[in-house]
């Protein structure tokens, strides 16, 4: 219905989530009917990258689904996918939140080595965590500029969604729990200024206590959603950094020879 609004010079990028291979993600990515997404979702990527779309491809990982995370990377491998430079893929862990700890939940330390312990194919291992030509690694030796941020993601920046209950929020993680609304909308918009500002001050020079951590500019005093979860709204959320960035360094290290396995 809306291919011919792809194209180059028209939708040039999309987002798409696949959660696993066929059997795992049709059981959590359905149509209204019960019927699963996952045919319909592989034939439309393959269809955008032939109008030289950028698919940008996400995959939900958690404790129940890991297993399949190489696999689905593997079959992209086989549909050409991996090869074609306007595709990309990227993980999105499924973590607890503060005050909810989630069964299924892991943590990129975690994550990180079991990929290591299933496989020492470095090209699909370099895919599987964006450790190419753009990663962490390459981003700190060549352009450490480009590896530094001010903000932990636009929810603090300049980003808004706009939720079926006419409600607008600025975090995708929240849509739908109104005590993180930030407005709502009928005919115009109607921006609540003090809830807004619980966001958009968390920028990293605002955090007092990020100021002096060698991880300031990669970590940028963490989650939004979290810190006012967890009931310090101006304080860093820091959800084991360090850990996280000393593990990814050390598989990229690997990755490019400079350590060994």
């Amino acid at each position: 219905m809306f291919e011919d609004c792809l194209g180059r010079e028209k939708i040039s990028t999309l987002c798409i989530t696949v959660d696993g291979p066929a059997e795992i993600h049709d059981r959590r990515r359905i149509t209204s009917t019960g019927k699963g997404t996952f045919e319909k979702i592989i034939s439309n990527i393959g269809m955008a990258l032939e109008k030289g779309v950028d698919v940008r491809l996400r995959s939900n990982v958690d404790a129940t689904n890991i297993d399949s995370y190489l696999p689905l990377l593997r079959s992209f491998g086989e549909l050409g996918f991996l090869d074609n430079e306007h595709f990309s893929v990227a993980y999105g862990l499924v973590k607890s939140l503060p005050g909810v700890k989630l069964a299924n939940g892991i943590s990129e330390v975690d994550f990180f080595a079991y990929l290591q312990e299933q496989t020492d194919n470095k090209k699909l291992l370099s895919i599987a965590i964006q450790a190419g030509e753009d990663g962490m690694l390459t981003d700190l030796i060549n352009n450490p500029v480009a590896a530094t941020k001010t903000r932990f993601c636009g929810a603090v920046g300049s980003s808004y969604f706009f939720s079926p209950d006419n409600r607008i929020y600025v975090c995708s993680e929240v849509i739908g729990q109104e005590m993180y609304s930030v407005g709502w909308y009928d005919a115009e918009l109607h921006i609540d200024e003090a809830a807004i500002s619980r966001w958009r001050k968390r920028k990293m020079p605002h955090i007092k206590e990020c100021l002096d951590c060698p991880l300031i500019f990669i970590c940028s005093g963490g989650c939004a959603f979290r810190a006012i979860a967890s009931g310090i709204p101006e304080g860093p959320y820091c959800d084991a950094v360090k850990e996280s960035f000393d593990a990814r360094l050390k598989l990229e290290l690997r990755l490019k020879g400079i350590l060994s396995w």
